[in-house]
């Protein structure tokens, strides 16, 4: 059961102790979003606070093995998936409640990424949480499980860089406007943008696919520039030919 957080050298000696007696672990990479912007705005003394007040927290679900790998980063690695659902219970109560902090009130959320045991070692456990964390990361989904087509390294995923590129200069991207309905009088109010890559061959490639690549290749930039300039062509086009709603803001979520 866990209690305290030990360090990433022995944890890892752990896991791996755990993984031969225990063929169907689970193991859990989890990271505290936002912690760069509470840094700058309240200083490193909240940070450190923050991830003090998380380790905490996580140890006190006594569930598996808790470490801090990485400075906002965690890892629990539990034994018995079948205690998973109880576990996932508890880490979304304990995260539910404020951090108070040097008088300051702070709503601490979590990104994590989940890889099960499938006879490999400790290490590529560990990666393919972290590909996992990555992926659920960059498309602001909470929990996320590992599969082999998030690996980067995997030929399918290098396929797929070189042609992203040329989906972006080739017009193979497609921007999508979701409107915003105001619930009380069903007026639009605004639009969600949400970007599809229209792949010649593959399909409609979703953006769990492409666009961790993208971050993690330089192809971000661009790509973001793309999503703004499609989005302002077409609400201009949408106003200039009176039709659809007149949308009064388009939401384009962009990471800093």
């Amino acid at each position: 059961m866990a209690r305290s957080t030990v360090d990433g050298k022995r944890f890892r000696v752990m896991g791996q102790e755990t993984l031969s007696s225990h063929p169907n672990a689970v193991l859990l990479a989890i990271n505290i979003d936002r912690f760069k912007a509470i840094n700058d705005v309240l200083g490193f003394q909240v940070g450190d606070a923050v991830i003090v007040e998380a380790g905490q927290r996580l140890a006190g679900i006594g569930e598996g093995v808790v470490a801090r790998v990485q400075t906002t980063q965690f890892s629990l690695l539990l034994p018995n998936p079948e205690h998973l659902p109880e576990v996932r219970r508890r880490m979304e109560c304990a995260s539910s409640v404020p951090v108070q902090v040097l008088e300051q009130t702070l709503d601490v959320a979590l990104s994590i990424g989940l890889a099960r045991q499938t006879g490999d070692t400790m290490p590529r456990l560990l990666r393919d949480a972290e590909i996992a964390l990555a992926v659920a990361k960059a498309t602001k989904g909470n929990w996320l499980a590992y599969e082999p087509a998030m690996d980067i390294t995997r030929p399918e995923s290098l396929s797929l860089l070189s042609e992203l590129n040329r989906a972006i200069v080739e017009s193979e991207l497609r921007l999508f406007l979701q409107p915003k309905v105001r619930l009380v009088d069903g007026q639009v109010t605004g639009a969600e943008a949400l970007v599809r890559w229209q792949h010649p061959t593959r399909r409609m490639v979703p953006t769990n696919e492409f666009i961790p690549f993208a971050e993690q290749t330089g192809k971000i930039s661009a790509l973001t520039l793309w999503v703004i300039r499609e989005g302002a062509r077409l609400v201009a086009v949408s106003r200039a030919e009176g039709r659809g709603p007149s949308y009064g803001g388009v939401a384009q979520y962009i990471d800093p």
